[in-house]
């Protein structure tokens, strides 16, 4: 048929990375001078083994710098939306997710001693305008479980002011067991110097998640409340705060011993130190 002109296309790959991402890809594509499009017809892959399935409204289409996609992916509980337009100076990209699988980040998260369980529902939009880049965001949980324990519900918004060009965010994290988290947030890319904040302010918060990250310690348990702050610029970031910890228990399994604070501990922090206030322990 020449350089120019339609074929069908059919793609399979397998990967042992940590992703488990395997799969095949089919469709056909119309080519001309000017544009290449790109149907994507319905077919299958393996993402962290979970069986996702591509759909046959899906389509990606290049005209000149501008490119126009549309990706539509489910399993038998999820879904997952991909929509972008737009060149690379000026575009809208936009996701939607339905009871998407945070074990799906499981994978990626391993190195970190970190796990997710539960599902997210909701949408991200970023778009590039006149250099600013703006993320608008809604996105709902419940039971999320971290780290094996049971957290509560998860509600994150991110916004951004226009007028004043300020990027928002604010978030709330409730468990189940009373305590909460709350993050507040502003970031003003259009400053170069103390451009952004960030507060998290937490209240009867379990310490059991954080168990993971400390390897010499057993039977976390406690619970925190204060707060802290980040500030300062992205790429510097100066944080302080301040928490008591309530009920703080612990196990060192090589020592075989098991310690129990006896009164409320106070730990105070700041990107130069951490100071540790009125410790008092018996095993």
């Amino acid at each position: 048929k020449g350089v120019l002109s339609d074929w069908d296309y059919h793609l399979a790959w397998a990967s042992e990375d940590s992703l488990n991402f395997d799969g095949s890809l089919k469709g056909s594509a119309m080519i001309d001078s000017e544009s290449i499009e790109l149907d994507l017809s319905e077919s299958q892959m393996y993402i962290a083994d979970t069986l996702w399935t591509l759909q046959n409204r899906s389509f990606i289409k290049a005209v000149g710098s501008d490119v126009f996609a549309q990706i539509h992916l489910e399993t038998y509980s999820q879904k997952f939306t991909f929509e972008h337009s737009g060149n690379p100076d000026e575009f809208v990209r936009y996701i939607e997710f339905t009871d998407f699988e945070l074990a799906n980040f499981t994978p990626s998260l391993k190195r970190f001693k970190t796990s997710f369980e539960g599902q997210l529902s909701g949408d991200f939009k970023h778009v590039k305008a006149d250099s600013v880049n703006q993320f608008y965001s809604k996105i709902q949980s419940d039971d999320v479980i971290y780290n094996h324990f049971p957290m509560g519900n998860l509600s994150l918004n991110l916004d951004y002011d226009t007028e004043n060009d300020l990027q928002t965010l604010l978030g709330v994290f409730a468990e189940n067991e009373g305590g909460d988290l709350a993050i507040t947030g502003a970031y003003m890319p259009l400053v170069d110097t103390n451009n952004f904040n960030i507060h998290l302010e937490v209240n009867d918060f379990n310490l059991r998640p954080i168990e993971t990250y400390i390897s010499v310690l057993d039977t976390l348990d406690g619970t925190a409340t204060g707060s802290i702050s980040s500030y300062g610029e992205l790429n510097r970031p100066l944080f302080s705060g301040d928490f008591e910890v309530d009920g703080l228990r612990f196990s060192v399994p090589h020592l075989n011993t098991q310690f129990e604070s006896t009164a409320i501990s106070l730990v105070e922090l700041t990107d130069r130190y951490l100071i540790f206030h009125d410790l008092s322990f018996h095993g």
